[in-house]
């Protein structure tokens, strides 16, 4: 009986529920999860702290970090910081670049690594419409738009899906302990203990 409690305990209760993923090294320990073109937000990484907020799109134009004035040459080295997950960076927003109206947006820093491939797919979709933009090819740059928003649709959609998983094998997680207790119970009374 002890033995199968101990087996039950490992293979079944013990299962972590987490997803797991391995990106490429990247600069920076941390990151908000934006990608821009120059100071303006040309897009939230699904999982990042920006997209989190649903406080900043795209066409959001970043003027201040933590007080300080931005330019497009320093505001990387200013979102980077401290480069340390956790720590706090304070935006100051023109909404679709209107100056008129500012919001201050108030964030955490997460580790990078934790969307990593998903930094590395906006890069890279960043790129083809870098290439679209230089061969003043609106078409792809429109049909690039399109895939990002198809993929993050489908980002959307494994998320809900996989937090279905998740909450599956708790509520089996909590019925096998159940049954595992009911059964040692039983087991104890044909024992005579």
């Amino acid at each position: 009986c002890t033995q199968l409690s101990d087996i039950v305990q490992e293979k079944v209760l013990d299962v972590e529920t987490r997803v797991c993923s391995e990106g490429d090294h990247f600069s920076t320990r941390s990151t908000i999860g934006i990608l821009l073109r120059g100071t303006m937000i040309d897009n939230c990484v699904l999982g990042g702290p920006a997209y989190n907020s649903g406080l900043l799109v795209h066409g959001d134009v970043i003027l201040a970090i933590d007080g300080v004035q931005v330019t497009a040459s320093n505001v990387t080295e200013l979102l980077v910081g401290s480069d340390k997950p956790g720590t706090p960076v304070t935006l100051n927003i023109a909404k679709n670049g209107n100056k008129g109206a500012v919001k201050e947006v108030l964030l955490k820093r997460m580790a990078t690594e934790n969307i990593a491939d998903r930094r590395r797919m906006f890069e890279l979709f960043n790129a083809l419409k870098d290439r679209a933009a230089v061969a003043k090819d609106a078409v792809v740059g429109a049909k690039v738009d399109d895939v990002i928003r198809l993929w993050t649709d489908m980002l959307i959609a494994d998320g809900d899906h996989d937090a279905a998983i998740v909450e599956n094998v708790t509520r089996m997680q909590a019925r096998s302990l159940a049954a595992l207790q009911e059964l040692q119970g039983s087991l104890l009374k044909l024992s005579g203990q």
